[in-house]
């Protein structure tokens, strides 16, 4: 479950017992009094974020879990401040630490264009593009706007 999640229905896993493993990205649980009800937790498998299974050991329900372990993959996700662009001659440069996906909207949140790219720097032809301004995503999680000068002609 994601930590975009701040509440849960009552009883939404009301006796799952095929039920081998939950994992949450809390780092700090939530208090959820009823959620496995008649759920034989354990038998469950519990992940959690790293440094936080001793704050679930000792919160209700979930020190009930047979077995808690901390999630120990660390994966990158850049910052915001790790994603550059520019617009040259009718490309869309883009300069990024990863492979993502690259969604580009006009001002107006149509779609435009969309592509791959390798880590680092990669160019996107946009000279068929009409828009003057342009709202480049990241999958990474960062967004940027792109503003294409009088004096660019495309």
């Amino acid at each position: 479950m994601g930590n975009s999640v701040t509440s849960i229905g009552n009883y939404a896993f009301l006796g799952c017992n095929a039920l081998k493993e939950v994992e949450v990205q809390w780092n700090t649980p939530l208090a959820v009094p009823r959620l496995f009800k008649k759920v034989d937790l354990s038998a469950v498998t519990l992940i959690v974020p790293a440094g936080t299974k001793s704050l679930y050991e000792t919160a209700d329900v979930w020190k009930d879990f047979g077995t808690i372990t901390e999630n120990t993959v660390n994966i990158h996700t850049p910052s915001p401040t790790e994603a550059t662009l520019s617009i040259q001659d009718g490309n869309l440069r883009i300069n990024s630490p990863v492979s993502e996906k690259i969604t580009v909207f006009s001002v107006n949140g149509i779609f435009v264009y969309a592509n791959e790219k390798q880590a680092g720097e990669t160019n996107f032809n946009i000279k068929y593009v009409q828009d003057k301004i342009l709202i480049v995503k990241g999958s990474s999680g960062w967004i940027r706007k792109a503003i294409c000068t009088n004096a660019m002609k495309w």
